[in-house]
């Protein structure tokens, strides 16, 4: 073992990380808790267990890491729609931040991105598809010491073989459609200038002029031709915003399947009861 690997190795063994469950609400309706009864969707129920406690779970269940935080709205009748993330929150292994005005501006809040031995673990609170598995292979990956921000991804095209007729937002490439997993880790000051740049492309959303001009005009000119892989994509955004991006494919297609409409609730509960 050389010397740069062995301080990674020591970095590694000394690297704490933090899990975030992103749980804000979309607003006043919500289709998905409407379809599921309850006040908020991460309150809805997946055979017969709310979709933030599978979430919180299976964070858990990996083992690795050391403090575990939920981004929910305040005043949710938690210890009726959850009992066990009550128990959680009132045991002190789960801790509440309270959600900023979007998924990006939450993750902001609770970076700490001063802390260069903290890694931030994100993940979504309406994925109940998640697995250990799916986490190990994220931060297994994100592990080299060559990485600031690791994304999860899966083929579109391999979700849509096992489920045909499934919607995924898709983003193409040369080398294929892939979409995210809503599984993310990231560290340091250039993890925290990415989540930056998310904030900014957030409030662009509806100006397509702006948004190419933040991921450069040479870029999205490429990725409109179809010129870009995913990964020299993510090179030629990665130099842009000074920082070592990863894009990380998850095995399991399952890891690209959460719940954002009433057909994703469906299809979900029904691959529970074929498991079960």
């Amino acid at each position: 073992m050389n010397r740069q690997q062995k301080s990674s190795a020591e970095s590694g063994k000394n690297r704490k990380i933090m899990a975030l469950v992103l749980a804000g609400s979309r607003g006043a309706s919500d289709v998905v808790a409407e379809a599921g009864g309850k006040r908020a969707k991460a309150f809805v129920e997946v055979s017969g267990i709310p979709m933030i406690e599978r979430v919180i779970a299976t964070v858990r269940e990996t083992g690795r890491c050391d403090t575990i935080h939920v981004s929910l709205p305040d005043r949710l009748p938690i210890q009726e729609e959850s009992p066990r993330l009550f128990e959680w929150l009132q045991a002190g292994s789960v801790k509440a931040i309270a959600p900023d005005s979007s998924p990006a501006q939450s993750v902001l809040r609770a970076f700490p991105s001063q802390d260069e031995n903290t890694v931030l673990l994100v993940t979504t609170g309406d994925h109940p598809l998640l697995s250990a598995a799916m986490v190990h292979d994220l931060l297994d990956a994100f592990d080299g010491g060559e990485t600031d921000v690791a994304v999860g991804i899966v083929g579109t095209d391999a979700i849509r073989r096992r489920y045909p007729g499934i919607r995924r937002t898709a983003i193409h490439f040369r080398d294929g459609p892939v979409t995210g997993c809503n599984l993310f880790a990231l560290q340091g000051e250039a993890g925290m200038s990415v989540v930056q740049f998310w904030t900014r492309m957030e409030a662009r959303r509806k100006r397509p002029l702006r948004m190419a001009w933040a991921l450069g005009m040479g870029t999205t000119i490429l990725y409109a031709l179809g010129l870009l892989t995913l990964d020299s994509s993510l090179n030629r955004l990665g130099k842009r915003l000074g920082a070592r991006l990863r894009a990380v494919r998850l095995a399991d297609v399952h890891a690209g399947i959460d719940v954002d409409t009433p057909g994703d609730l469906r299809l979900v509960r029904e691959i529970f009861e074929r498991r079960e």
